[in-house]
């Protein structure tokens, strides 16, 4: 009975053990789940990297969409390369679905740009980071931007890429259409090894439906002043151009199929620049001038009764073995379809026909003051080309006539050269001598009654006053000598009208060169 009494207290405490370590595992259970919904409700982890970490403080800098706390600063730290600073921002899970790789972080802070005052709400409050949601593949690391973006995501209009390889631009340059502004610069990457520069830019609507495939950008800087063969220029746009400059476009051809978002346009340096390389796309020619072309440059314009229809492309010089002669090929290139019309498949065969009935060139003063030259085509139908020769690479070559003021100045000379070769001397001599012979003939007559007698004095003086005439005339004559004082007073004053000329083209290619020594002087 005792061996009995002794086993059941052993069978009882080996249950209560069994019961004792269901506490701890419940426990045990309990605390996971805690920690679980303290991790779930916690948020996700993502990086931010921005230039600098002005005004950002873990632990208390929050992430806001519209003024809402949906994160907060966990900490930061330099990257790898030192050149940046790399954000980790708690979130809350919620949010996860709306941040993919298009979506766009920037810091809130006061700022003063070309857009005006902003971020003056963080002066108490302290900096935060902003955040807009985009629509692509979700993902967790970002660029931040180091400006607020101009123009919010959800604004209708289009985004496009401008390629330029000069700077200048500055982010929130405004973008006009016929002066209006109709969008703005919101980014700027510079690519490659900084030879070219890439800006993000918005054109809003109604605007963005000017924008085709055919469009044209260019910096518009509010002012253009220029010398040039067609003269002064002087331009100016709006006064917000003129202050900040700015980028101007224009749709030349309105059929053409409108632009998509990202689709990239080049930035041109200026209007002129676009009209030029317009120009350079025509057919190719080459002219042979015999006078000086001092003041024709590339770039010079070739009109057509006062119509631009081409362009100077290249001034060389260039030895001819077979003349033994340095030749002067100026290379030129003309737009069939400006002098023909809008009819391109026939434009290039009706030039081609005007040069042989007689289109030929002719060297023009464009502006006296520059001292620029231009090339004018006109019609010599009273001598036909015919048949146009070729160079050695296969460009027909357009006659020439020669500049007015050459023609004028050979026949000058030629006239001077024939004055020259008269026989001044004999041709006096025998003035002379018939003047004798009038004098003794009226001596002969005397004996002639009274009443006319008056009438043969008066006779005389006359006939005398032409004898002192002549005599005069040929005095000038002998002046006109090489070696008189008359001729080398003339030669004296055609040196001094070509030095004149001279000073004056020096003067020209000073103010072409600086233009500003006009206000301020040398």
């Amino acid at each position: 009975m005792n061996g009995h009494d002794t086993e059941l207290p052993e069978i009882t405490m080996a249950k209560s053990r069994f019961w004792i370590w269901l506490i701890p595992l419940a426990a045990m259970l309990m605390g996971g789940w805690l920690l679980f919904q303290h991790y779930a409700q916690r948020g996700v982890l993502i990086t931010v990297s921005f230039e600098t970490a002005s005004g950002l403080v873990a632990g208390k800098t929050q992430l806001r969409f519209k003024d809402l706390t949906i994160g907060t600063v966990e900490s930061l730290e330099l990257s790898q390369d030192l050149s940046h600073i790399m954000v980790h921002v708690r979130v809350a899970r919620e949010v996860l679905p709306y941040l993919t790789e298009d979506s766009r972080f920037w810091v809130v802070r006061p700022r003063i740009d070309r857009q005006g005052i902003s971020g003056l709400n963080t002066l108490l409050s302290g900096a935060y980071i902003a955040i807009e949601p985009g629509s692509g593949k979700p993902a967790t690391v970002f660029t931040g931007l180091e400006n607020p973006p101009i123009t919010p995501s959800e604004t209708p209009g289009l985004r496009i890429l401008l390629e330029t390889d000069s700077g200048g631009i500055e982010v929130g340059t405004p973008v006009y259409f016929r002066k209006i502004h109709a969008g703005t610069v919101e980014a700027r990457t510079i690519l490659g090894n900084h030879d070219r520069i890439l800006l993000d830019v918005f054109i809003k609507s109604p605007y963005d439906a000017h924008v085709t495939a055919s469009s044209r950008f260019w910096r518009d800087s509010g002012i253009d002043f220029s010398f040039g063969a067609d003269g002064i220029r002087f331009q100016s746009e709006s006064l917000e151009s003129m202050l900040v400059g700015g980028i101007a476009f224009d749709n030349p051809d309105p059929a053409a199929s409108s632009a998509k978002n990202e689709d990239a346009f080049h930035l041109f340096p200026s209007f002129r620049e676009i009209r030029s390389r317009s120009m350079q796309m025509g057919k190719k020619f080459v002219l042979y001038f015999d006078s000086s072309i001092r003041g024709l440059n590339p770039g010079a314009p070739v009109d057509y009764k006062g119509v631009q229809i081409g362009e100077v492309l290249s001034v060389r010089l260039y030895y001819d073995k077979d003349s033994d002669s340095i030749q002067i090929p100026v290379k030129i290139s003309i737009l069939p379809e400006i002098l023909m019309g809008n009819h391109h498949a026939k434009a290039e065969t009706h030039l081609m026909e005007m040069l042989e009935k007689g289109l030929k060139a002719r060297l023009e003063m464009g502006n006296m003051l520059t001292g620029q030259l231009f090339i004018s085509m006109e019609m010599d139908s009273d001598n036909p080309s015919g048949k146009l020769s070729y160079t050695e690479e296969g460009l027909p070559v357009i006659p020439t006539l020669p500049h007015p003021f050459t023609q004028l100045a050979g026949k000058a000379m030629a006239v001077f050269d024939r004055i020259q070769k008269l026989p001044m001397e004999g041709i006096a001599g025998n003035t002379i001598a018939t003047m004798k012979e009038a004098q003794a003939l009226l001596k002969g007559l005397q004996e002639i009654p009274e009443d006319i007698k008056p009438l043969l004095a008066y006779s005389q003086e006359v006939l005398a006053a032409i004898q002192m005439t002549l005599e005069g005339l040929n005095e000038g004559l002998d002046g006109m000598k090489p070696g008189s004082p008359l001729y080398r007073d003339l030669s004296q004053a055609a040196r001094e009208l070509a030095e004149s000329a001279r000073a004056i083209r020096i003067l020209a290619e000073s103010i072409e060169a600086r233009p500003d020594t006009l206000i301020y002087g040398k």
